[in-house]
């Protein structure tokens, strides 16, 4: 079965506190919402750099909360900073399904 989000590690950083879980969903779904505004305002040519920061910091806090297959999206997303608008829409497009997938997830368990 696919999970959208592996806590296995975060669960051993927090020691298991649901208190601190449930904060660092509700920060994490701040700041992914941050960063899936700013790769929309970025899938544009001539915005190569602010992609890649965009796509990096969002494979960072995906990795932080264990949404791996959402990381791997940004990472791709990453490294084809340099892609056409036509390319970064599709993933763009791979990133926000992912993420409704991880939200969704979260939702479930934070009640």
């Amino acid at each position: 079965m696919y999970l959208s989000v592996d806590l296995t590690n975060l669960r051993e950083m927090t020691g298991g506190d649901s208190a601190i879980e449930q904060m660092l969903f509700v920060e994490f779904c701040k700041s992914a919402q941050g960063c899936v505004q700013g790769l929309t305002q970025f899938c544009t040519e001539g915005q190569a750099e602010n992609w890649r920061k965009s796509a990096h910091a969002f494979k960072g806090i995906a990795l932080n909360i264990g949404a791996n297959q959402l990381s791997v999206l940004c990472k791709q997303a990453q490294d084809q900073h340099m892609a056409d608008a036509a390319t970064k829409a599709l993933m763009l497009q791979s990133i926000k399904s992912e993420y409704a997938l991880v939200e969704e997830y979260l939702s479930k368990i934070m009640g």
